[in-house]
């Protein structure tokens, strides 16, 4: 295989896990690493290692729903009577 048909195929999967991702969210499924890679049909060492940086926008989307959920969990203390 060709330098070019390598980077051909590492622009392919890149796009694949990125719809994967958004399939997810569409879905409402929870988003992780081995989600993505699964729905995508890679491994989750594959995405570690030659996709860290999709790695970490889940990493990221991660932080933010479980701050999410923390937040929501937290105001639903709140309001309830003692």
């Amino acid at each position: 295989m060709s330098a070019e048909e390598r980077r051909a195929l590492k622009d392919r999967r890149r796009d694949e896990l990125r719809r994967a991702i958004l399939k997810l969210k569409n879905r409402g499924q929870s988003i992780s690493i081995t989600a993505v890679a699964r729905e995508a049909g890679v491994t989750p060492a594959l995405l570690h290692n030659t996709y860290p940086d999709i790695a970490k926008e889940i990493g990221s989307l991660l932080g933010k729903s479980s701050r999410a959920q923390r937040d929501a969990a937290r105001d639903d203390l709140a309001r309830r009577p003692d």
